[in-house]
């Protein structure tokens, strides 16, 4: 921020009852963090609260916010770790609020400074408190995680070591230790074609990339400044191989795919989409009936991962019949399901009986 950008900051803290300006003129040239004192940063235009103890947003991680924006679809799931204040997650959030963000960090005081910057924050290590119904849903990953080298952070200017929080800079030998941990934690989370976005800096490039390859990551990525430093790497977990199918012509001489044992598939994935929306459920307890949710298409394909934007009462409404299931319009097979119910964004379905195996000679219109 320009010195002048600063004095109009410190001003307009005073006014609205900080502090005297000259204690406040006291603490900025004492080396305190401006965010610290003013109380908030802005953040990709967004107005950021920044409490004392916490790490303080940098320009150069907007890039990063602004690409993980891109990447997440508008009803799609993102998880931010090591959050800080939470403000990668307030981006987020804010441009794609039908989407659901859930971000951690396992400093106390940033979990509740995210909190009050509205944000959905889990206190615990990376990914360790996110809830277990996640895995394999996440659209994207992002992580501003400490990537100083121990070893390089006598380097950093004197107020940064004075005042911000070590274990927020600190990434251990090289700088990688976080960030290594932090790129395996991703692959657990994300979906098929999901994403993953880091922060680094110096060097690190290299060895990410090949700690992302060995956890089974691929199309990675390195994205730098104008300057052409690094600044951030990105990879995304492939999607799954194909299963193999067979094809057969029917009388009018089309082929048709056929898949095998597709009743035992469909049955295993609708129990698998039941179990995450179960986790959803939870994870949204006492959100208001007109907020909309996330679950998971209930199809029942295999390649299917998209969700749904959904109310409480809806999801109820789904949930007060066993045999029913919420699906998108475009995943109805119409010889195969009954429409009960339609919704804009969805419509609730009956499977007919005695339709497994006649599915299995039908050309899937989902696939």
């Amino acid at each position: 921020m320009l010195p002048g950008a600063e004095a109009d900051a410190l001003l307009e803290a005073s006014s609205h009852g900080v502090g005297p300006i000259e204690e406040l003129l006291a603490r900025r040239l004492g080396g305190e963090p401006l965010a610290w004192i003013v109380g908030w940063v802005r953040f990709c235009d967004a107005r950021v609260r920044v409490d004392p103890g916490v790490f303080v947003p940098r320009p150069q991680t907007e890039a990063l916010a602004r690409r993980a924006v891109a990447l997440l679809p508008t009803d799609g799931i993102a998880v931010d770790l090591c959050a800080g204040s939470g403000a990668v997650a307030v981006v987020l959030a804010t441009a794609r609020p039908r989407a659901t963000v859930i971000a951690t960090d396992v400093d106390p005081a940033a979990v509740a400074c995210a909190r009050r910057n509205g944000v959905e924050a889990l206190m615990g290590d990376l990914d360790e408190p996110l809830p277990p119904a996640l895995r394999r849903s996440v659209d994207v990953v992002t992580a501003v995680v400490p990537y100083v080298p121990t070893e390089e952070l006598h380097l950093l200017p004197r107020d940064v070591l004075a005042y911000e929080p070590r274990r927020a800079l600190d990434g251990g030998p090289r700088g990688t230790v976080v960030l290594e941990r932090a790129a395996r934690a991703a692959t657990r989370w994300l979906r098929p074609g999901g994403s993953v976005l880091l922060e680094l800096g110096g060097e690190q490039a290299d060895e990410l990339s090949a700690t992302m390859a060995d956890a089974g990551l691929s199309a990675i990525r390195v994205h730098r400044d104008e300057e052409g430093r690094d600044r951030a790497i990105e990879a995304r977990r492939p999607d799954p191989p194909s299963e193999g199918r067979a094809s057969r012509a029917d009388g009018s001489g089309t082929r048709v795919r056929t898949v095998s044992d597709r009743e035992e598939r469909v049955a295993r994935n609708e129990a698998t989409s039941r179990e995450i929306n179960e986790g959803l459920e939870q994870a949204h307890e006492g959100a208001p009936s007109d907020r909309y949710l996330r679950m998971v298409c209930e199809c029942g394909l295999a390649t299917c991962d998209r969700m749904i934007a959904i109310t409480t009462p809806e999801y109820e409404r789904v949930r007060s019949d066993p045999r029913w299931f919420a699906v998108l319009r475009e995943h109805v097979v119409p010889d195969v399901e009954v429409m009960l119910e339609e919704y804009d964004r969805f419509v609730i379905v009956v499977k007919r009986e005695g339709t497994p195996a006649e599915v299995a000679e039908m050309e899937d219109p989902r696939s």
